[in-house]
């Protein structure tokens, strides 16, 4: 997670997860969620698929760097999320999609409560 902070981009290791990376299109808003914590960041899918390797392994990460990245100063918990979106989202995947609505209310809490 420390590296996708430092480097404004969302990504994955393992197979499965990583190709769920290769789905986000440009302009997509992206929120970094860390178990335990919740939202920690944010930032604007850049569209381009970039692939790292480690260990020989030439594909070992599948990331995307993000525009207008921002970290929360005060991380959105899924408690928080659930109370202001009225929904019971589970939090277990690599990558959820979200409802405009939902991208637009936790958008406005973050912009006016968390950074």
């Amino acid at each position: 997670m420390e590296e996708m902070l430092s480097e404004h981009k969302a990504a994955a290791y393992c197979p499965g997860w990583r190709e769920k990376i290769e789905r986000l299109q440009r302009g997509d808003t992206v929120f970094l969620y860390k178990n335990g914590t919740g939202i920690i960041a944010y930032g604007i899918a850049d569209g381009k698929l970039n692939k790292k390797e480690r260990d020989g392994q030439a594909d070992y990460e599948y990331n995307m760097h993000l525009d207008k990245f921002c970290q929360l100063k005060k991380p959105l918990s899924a408690k928080d999320i659930k109370e202001l979106t009225k929904s019971n989202r589970v939090f277990r995947h690599t990558l959820n999609n979200i409802s405009e609505e939902w991208r637009e209310i936790s958008d406005k809490e973050i912009k006016e409560n968390r950074i």
